[in-house]
C-alpha cells in the first residue's frame, strides 16, 4: 500500500465508457468513497458510491483500477463487495421522499459502484458546526422528516443503523430532509430475523449499546434506530455529541441548553435509554412523546393517572369502601342480604307442609315413630350461610382480583 491517505480516483476521469465522469471526492468513510460526478449525456450531477475498504484496497496514484492487497484479504475483500451490491440493491427498491434515489449499480475497475441523486445543500452536522446549536422547533421539524422516512424503512423490515447527523442532507432549494448511507443497514425476514449479515459499523455517541456486538443487531429492532435519532435530536438542540452510550447506564443525560422544553427532554432520555426495552417501541411512539403525550415500551403499572384503566364498578360497589381500603376484597356485610327473607319464608311453609305429609304417610306404613320436624330456623341457615359464601366469593372475583391482577400487569 501507498503512503497516501486517500487514495481516490482522480477529478476527470471516466466511469463505464465515459458515461460518467469524476468531479471530485465528496467523502471517505471505511467502507467506501463518494464522489460527485456528471451523467454526461443527463448532464445532470449525480453522486457516486465507490466500494473501497480504506484498510485493506489501494490504488496508485497513476491508475484507476482498486488492489486488494494480500491474498489472505482477498477472500474478505470480495464477501465485502458482494454485500455492498446486495445492499444496493435493497437501496435502489426504496420509494420515499425522503431517501435518496439510486440510479444505477455497476463494476468496474476491480470493484463496484452504486450512483444516487446528488443532494446539493448540507448535512445537519455541517449546519451545526457553521451555526451552532439549533432552535427547538427548527430542530424538531428536522427529526420529524426523518423519522417519516425511518417509519418507511422499518415497515420493510429494514434497520438504517447509521442515522447521524452526518447522513441526514437538508436540500438547499426546498429545505427538503433527506436519509442518506444506508451502507450499514441490515434487512430482517418475516419473522425478524436478519437476511444481511454487512459488517458492523459504530458511530459513537449516536449507536446505542446492542450495536456493539453482532448478537445485538441478529433480530430486527426499531429501537435501535430511535436511540440514534433521539441521539441526533440531543446533538441538534445542544450543539454537542452525545456521551458514549455505556455511560447512561451510570448517568442521566444531561448539558441540554435552558431553552430546551421539558417535553424535548423527556424525549430524547427515553429515546436514549440504555436498555432496548425501555425505549419506545417504534417512531411513531417517540413522535407522540415529542408531541408531549405519554406513552411507553412496557405495560404501565397501576397508579393515580391509570385508574381509569381498572374494570367498571359493580352496582353494589361504593366509592367510599373503594378509596379507603382499594386492595382489600369487599366482602358483602349481612344485613346486605335480607330480600330474599320473604320468599324463604314462603318456601319454608311449603317445604313444611310436605314435610309433614310424607312423615304422616312413613308412620302410617312403617309404623314408626314420626321424627322432630325440622323448623325453618333448622333447614335454612344452612341454605342461607352457603349462598352467603357464594355472593362472598362472586363479589372477591368480581369486584377484588382483576384491580389486583392490572396492578401487576399493567
Amino acid at each position: 500500500m501507498t503512503n497516501q491517505p486517500i487514495q481516490q480516483l482522480q477529478p476527470g476521469a471516466l466511469l463505464q465508457a465515459g458515461k460518467y465522469r469524476i468531479e471530485r471526492m465528496l467523502g471517505q468513510g471505511g467502507f467506501g468513497i463518494t464522489y460527485l460526478a456528471t451523467q454526461e449525456l443527463l448532464d445532470r450531477r449525480v453522486a457516486i458510491k465507490e466500494f473501497f475498504m480504506r484498510d485493506f484496497c489501494s490504488r496508485a496514484q497513476d491508475s484507476a483500477s482498486v488492489t486488494l492487497g494480500t491474498a489472505s484479504n482477498r477472500e474478505l475483500m470480495e464477501r465485502y463487495r458482494a454485500k455492498f451490491l446486495k445492499e444496493a440493491k435493497v437501496i435502489a427498491r426504496l420509494d420515499h421522499p425522503g431517501i435518496v434515489r439510486i440510479h444505477d449499480i455497476f463494476e468496474e475497475n476491480g470493484t463496484a459502484y452504486y450512483v444516487m441523486e446528488y443532494i446539493e445543500g448540507e448535512s445537519l452536522s455541517q449546519t451545526v458546526k457553521r451555526r451552532g446549536a439549533l432552535p427547538e422547533q427548527e430542530a424538531v421539524a428536522y427529526i420529524r422528516s426523518v423519522a417519516e422516512a425511518l417509519k418507511y424503512v422499518h415497515s420493510l423490515g429494514i434497520n438504517h443503523l447509521d442515522v447521524k447527523p452526518g447522513n441526514i442532507m437538508v436540500r438547499r432549494a426546498d429545505n427538503r430532509v433527506f436519509l442518506l448511507d444506508f451502507g450499514l443497514s441490515k434487512q430482517y425476514d418475516t419473522d425478524g430475523n436478519q437476511t444481511s449479515s454487512t459488517p458492523l459499523g459504530i458511530s459513537h455517541g449516536y449507536a446505542p449499546i446492542e450495536q456493539y456486538s453482532p448478537e445485538g443487531v441478529k433480530e430486527f429492532s426499531p429501537q435501535t434506530d430511535i436511540y440514534a435519532l433521539g441521539a441526533t435530536l440531543y446533538y441538534l438542540v445542544t450543539g454537542h455529541t452525545p456521551p458514549p452510550a455505556s455511560e447512561l447506564f451510570a448517568t442521566r443525560l444531561e448539558g441540554f441548553p435552558p431553552a430546551v422544553s421539558d417535553t424535548v427532554r423527556q424525549a430524547i432520555r427515553q429515546a436514549m435509554q440504555p436498555q432496548r426495552a425501555d425505549r419506545p417501541a417504534d417512531v411513531e411512539r417517540f413522535e407522540a412523546l415529542l408531541s408531549g403525550k405519554k406513552t411507553t415500551a412496557r405495560p404501565q403499572t397501576v397508579n393515580e393517572e391509570t385508574r381509569p384503566l381498572q374494570p367498571e364498578k359493580k352496582p353494589e360497589d361504593t366509592e367510599q369502601t373503594r378509596i379507603l381500603n382499594p386492595e382489600t376484597p369487599r366482602r358483602p356485610e349481612s344485613p346486605a342480604q335480607p330480600a330474599p327473607a320473604p320468599r324463604n319464608n314462603l318456601r319454608s311453609l311449603l317445604i313444611l307442609a310436605a314435610v309433614f305429609i310424607i312423615v304422616a304417610v312413613l308412620v302410617a306404613y312403617f309404623s314408626r315413630k314420626p321424627a322432630a320436624s325440622p323448623s325453618p330456623a333448622q333447614d335454612y341457615p344452612t341454605t342461607a350461610d352457603s349462598m352467603a359464601v357464594f355472593v362472598d366469593s362472586v363479589a372477591a372475583y368480581d369486584d377484588y382480583e382483576p384491580v389486583d391482577s392490572m396492578a401487576v400487569w399493567y
